[in-house]
């Protein structure tokens, strides 16, 4: 006699078992496939700033989303303030060009036209104001409206608003203006730089010094060389030999020179590089007082080897190992594998890189992410 209460059981498990095995199953296939990533077709791209990167279809330009979407169609033409140079937002304004009246403009990020074409030459904004050139020629201020807030300012050469003074020249002499247009601090000098950290170096008599924003000297012109931006209230200088050194907004030196290359600090940390006893050079991650928070010893083993290509950005920076780049952190740890032949600093989450795939024999293109994952790719064409 057939057992149909056995029977029903036995049913009753194999259903239990499928209804327990099919999530698993779908698991299993879902974490086998790999969703396609974009692929995006241009003659030029740029990094990505302010969340959004330039990208060149034929003579016009567009921009890219951080997920390799197109947020601007690629239709301006563009003015560019440096020869060479690529497009990028500021302050969420962008000068584009109309090649018919040869005028420029300014778009906003969703590429709508919110200054129009009127100006003969126009710079990106820096604290609000940019600075343009009309008929006439002379450079002028304007605000976010496009309002002239001052006319006749002087020569500019590209100098920013930075803790609300601009760079001028007036008779090849540098002085410094406020948001009005007003001269604070005469020009008085060879060269200078746009002011970092309230704070600007300038040039004298083929010395350079360092002046606060009245335009007072803070350290007398001293230095054969430009020392870079100040960051964290530290930077390099040149000293003898070309060795650099450490100084803080003061004057005072927190390190002697001795390093044989620098990066800029960044987020309180520094790449550096120096020679041991055996005058082989290798790499430092130094602090803001010179301290060192890892080294990189040389080592007669060439794969062992690392060296730094930039120092931090995003808490990031480029080194090479046995020919392939990758990324440490501050505290020196791999955090990208050394597996690409090119590698390029992270701006808004993204980094350019271009990763060899044996699989196809190619090589990849595109973004990745900070896990070393390609966001995108891209074909140059």
């Amino acid at each position: 006699m057939k057992n149909w209460t056995s029977s029903t059981k036995d049913k009753r498990e194999e259903k239990m078992r499928v209804r327990f095995l099919m999530p698993m199953l779908w698991a299993c296939l879902f974490s086998n496939l790999s969703i396609a990533q974009p692929t995006i077709e241009c003659k030029q791209i740029g990094f990505f700033k302010e969340g959004l990167a330039p990208i060149q279809l034929r003579d016009d330009w567009g921009f890219l989303d951080v997920n390799g979407k197109i947020a601007i169609e690629p239709k301006f033409a563009v003015y560019i303030e440096e020869w060479g140079a690529l497009p990028y937002f500021d302050e969420g304004m962008l000068v584009v060009l109309d090649t018919e009246t040869e005028k420029c403009g300014y778009i906003d990020k969703q590429g709508k036209l919110v200054i129009p074409y009127k100006f003969t030459h126009a710079f990106n904004f820096s604290d609000g104001i940019a600075a343009i050139i009309q008929d006439s020629r002379v450079f002028s201020l304007i605000n976010t409206e496009g309002k002239i807030i001052a006319e006749e300012i002087g020569w500019h050469d590209g100098g920013k608003f930075k803790n609300g003074l601009m760079r001028f020249q007036k008779e090849f002499q540098n002085g410094f203006m406020n948001k009005k247009g007003e001269v604070v601090i005469e020009p008085m000098f060879d060269a200078a730089t746009d002011f970092c950290e309230n704070v600007a170096f300038v040039q004298k008599d083929n010395r350079w010094g360092l002046i606060d924003a009245s335009g007072k000297y803070i350290i007398e012109p001293k230095f054969k060389e430009c020392p870079e931006p100040f960051s964290g209230e530290r930077t390099f200088f040149i000293g003898s030999d070309y060795k650099r050194g450490i100084i803080d907004k003061e004057g005072k030196i927190i390190s002697e020179p001795k390093y044989n290359h620098t990066f800029q600090f960044k987020d309180g940390f520094a790449v550096v590089s120096l020679n041991d006893s055996k005058n082989q050079q290798f790499f430092q991650i130094i602090d803001l007082n010179g301290k060192s928070v890892k080294e990189f010893p040389y080592t007669n083993k060439y794969k062992e080897n690392v060296t730094f290509f930039s120092g931090f950005q995003e808490g990031l920076a480029i080194a090479m190992k046995d020919g392939k780049r990758g990324m440490l952190d501050t505290k020196g740890n791999t955090v990208i594998k050394f597996e690409f032949s090119v590698l390029e600093p992270f701006y808004s989450g993204l980094a350019y890189a271009e990763k060899f795939d044996d699989k196809n024999k190619k090589t990849k293109k595109g973004f990745i992410n900070k896990k070393g994952e390609f966001v995108f790719f891209v074909n140059f064409i």
